[in-house]
């Protein structure tokens, strides 16, 4: 009987031992596991989130990387890019001559060359791309495309310059970021148009410039000096947040949350990072000692670049991991996988393991 249990001990040993090394071992070659994506300077290249892992882009080809930095296909595309948008399966690329490039699981859908200068695009999660253009006797031009690159609507402002321009998941809603050019000063206006109709269907006017708009899960959210704001799918305030120090610095979308970094007030080179529901509930708050230099978000966890570390964020504001590096070369962050990876970049992208 003694001899039986020595038995069951040493066999619980071994499976405890082996679990250990199992793990050590694992950790070991996921953590520090790096690429190079750019020999060249590192603004010369883009890196941003695609599905399960991020794309880069260096002028030459889209490359798709897994979370386990496992390259997953390959799209040439020799633009000289100005920058690169991503919302689901969708990559859209717009170059500085004017031409865009849609991409999607690795292959080039279509290209839309624009005869006006081109300034900015977008695309939705259906394919349909708009197009922000200049043109001489129009502040704002925007043109908005169907997923098979036909023209299926167009919007021209002569007192209006359009900062921004997202079409939602109906195809039909256009939500438009502008500065209106009045007699009594420059206001900042919220547009929703109906591209079917041709109509602008709600204004959402104040008396400073919007500086930040983004649709999320068919919800518009927009800053404007100091104060979010999130409005519904007709244009609707449903909340609104005010900063105290009226500075929002980062804004991160995941799941259903928002965090944002926020200078903290009478806190000289401190951030605040807040994160809450999309309903408006402040679930959790972290304040930093100095100041936060790269930010990013995933699951309702936040990961933020500060002080020679980089810190893992619970939704609640609990500093739950944390990753020692050199943040003077670092120039952004992006949060993967169950939240317990972070890709930093700079010359190189590098993705660390958090450990719990």
């Amino acid at each position: 009987m003694k001899r039986k249990n020595i038995l069951i001990y040493i066999i619980i040993a071994i499976v405890v031992i082996s679990g250990i090394l199992f793990y050590a071992f694992r950790n070991k070659d996921e953590a520090g596991k790096e690429i190079i994506i750019s020999k060249e300077n590192t603004r010369d290249y883009i890196c941003d989130k695609y599905e399960d892992g991020f794309i880069t882009y260096n002028g030459v080809e889209l490359i798709h990387y897994d979370s386990d930095m496992e390259q997953k296909w390959v799209c040439a595309v020799d633009e000289v890019s100005s920058d690169v948008y991503v919302d689901g399966k969708y990559v859209i690329i717009y170059s500085e001559n004017n031409k865009i490039v849609i991409v999607k699981d690795g292959k080039i859908l279509s290209e839309i060359k624009s005869e006006k200068d081109l300034r900015r695009a977008s695309v939705n999660e259906n394919g349909y791309n708009v197009l922000l253009t200049s043109d001489r006797g129009y502040k704002g031009q925007c043109f908005v495309y169907d997923s098979k690159a036909s023209l299926a609507a167009e919007f021209s402002f002569g007192e209006k310059y359009i900062l921004g321009a997202y079409l939602m998941a109906d195809n039909r809603t256009l939500v438009m970021n502008v500065i209106d050019d009045k007699d009594d000063g420059y206001k900042g206006k919220i547009l929703y148009a109906d591209i079917k109709s041709g109509e602008i269907i709600k204004e959402i006017e104040s008396d400073s410039i919007y500086s930040y708009m983004k649709i999320y899960k068919g919800k518009v959210f927009a800053e404007n000096d100091g104060r979010f704001y999130c409005y519904d799918k007709n244009g609707n305030e449903k909340w609104s947040y005010e900063v105290d120090s009226e500075e929002i610095v980062y804004i991160g979308f995941s799941g259903n949350y928002v965090s944002m970094v926020v200078k903290a007030k009478d806190s000289f080179g401190a951030n605040e990072i807040l994160t809450f529901n999309l309903s408006g509930r402040l679930k959790g708050s972290y304040l930093t000692e100095s100041q936060v230099t790269a930010f990013d978000a995933s699951k309702g966890y936040a990961a933020v670049c500060v002080n020679g570390k980089v810190l893992l964020l619970n939704r609640r504001g609990k500093v739950v991991s944390e990753i020692e590096t050199d943040t003077n070369t670092v120039n952004s962050i992006k949060l993967f996988k169950d939240d317990d990876r972070v890709l930093m970049i700079s010359e190189k992208a590098v993705m660390q393991k958090f450990g719990r």
